[in-house]
């Protein structure tokens, strides 16, 4: 059955026309990317100070309110029509020539340079009220604001085993329905874990190892249908397991006091994220942890 063709741009906008109105957002874009004229003068002799670095002038005036959506917007067409937006890395095939296009119009009216593939290793404050940001590859750049939009998930937690590095390891599951005749391996009992073997199992061999003797970290529904699915056979559970080694066509895993060689072609460690609260601390937010605590109270 062919789908009828969806233009993703005009649903944002109708979901955007609902929600927010044009004054609103540029209230709350002004409130967080403003800058002010005395901070362009400190940064200005900074620079002529001898700094080696770059300065970020992003221009709010020549934002376009028609072109911005709030988050909660772009989350729920997500969901609606089942899109996934990922690093530019996989993408599979050529680059649009508009999406090229429009990315270099940003550029030139911003006098700025998108940089992709680049980690920010800290972002320190200036005496002046200014940010001075170092990334990997050395360089340094100084900001008025700084908007960090990293998530809560953070990194993907690692294994540390050998052979992690592998290709054949992932950390999150992308397009299930591709995948077909294959020896699977997920770490994790969590509902993403749990989730991605029943989605792997349909077409492929399975096990999933999971450290602990029960599953206690999922959905209730998710360990009644995991539980099924083991007890039919549909896929392996191996409980007080962990995965020790990765080689090219199999996988060492300990259960017990034994380690048994198992085929393999994938490998899926789903075993949550670690919060960026390392980065953060360094950079001068404050976390606060709250256990048990009511955050916000509904009457």
């Amino acid at each position: 059955m062919l789908l009828r063709r969806t233009n993703i741009e005009e649903k944002l906008v109708r979901s955007k026309s609902e929600a927010y109105t044009s004054d609103e957002i540029l209230e709350e874009v002004q409130r967080i990317l403003k800058k002010d004229s005395d901070s362009r003068e400190r940064i200005a002799k900074n620079i002529n100070g001898g700094h080696n670095t770059v300065i970020n002038s992003f221009d709010f005036e020549l934002l376009e309110t028609g072109k911005i959506y709030h988050i909660d917007q772009i989350q729920k067409i997500c969901i609606d029509y089942r899109l996934r937006f990922l690093n530019s890395k996989y993408f599979k095939g050529e680059i649009p020539q508009e999406a090229i296009s429009k990315i270099k119009r940003l550029e030139q009216e911003h006098d700025i340079e998108i940089k992709e593939h680049t980690k920010v290793e800290n972002i320190i404050p200036q005496q002046d009220g200014t940010f001075k940001i170092t990334t990997t590859p050395g360089e340094e750049y100084l900001s008025n604001n700084v908007l960090i939009a990293i998530g809560r998930r953070g990194s993907p937690r690692k294994l540390n085993i050998p052979g992690e590095e592998s290709q054949k390891v992932a950390y999150r599951l992308l397009e299930p329905e591709r995948i077909t005749n294959k020896e699977v391996i997920v770490v994790g009992a969590g509902d993403s874990a749990i989730e991605a073997a029943m989605m792997l199992m349909v077409n492929n061999d399975v096990r999933q190892l999971v450290r602990t003797e029960t599953l206690t970290r999922c959905k209730p529904k998710n360990r009644e249908l995991v539980t099924s699915a083991n007890a039919e056979n549909k896929l392996n559970m191996m409980f007080n397991s962990n995965l020790v080694a990765i080689n090219d066509r199999d996988c060492l895993i300990k259960t017990g006091d034994q380690t048994i060689q198992v085929p393999n072609d994938l490998v899926y460690i789903l075993a949550g994220g670690e919060l960026p609260t390392q980065f953060l601390e360094k950079i001068g937010v404050r976390i606060t942890k709250k256990f048990g605590e009511t955050v916000l109270k509904h009457n």
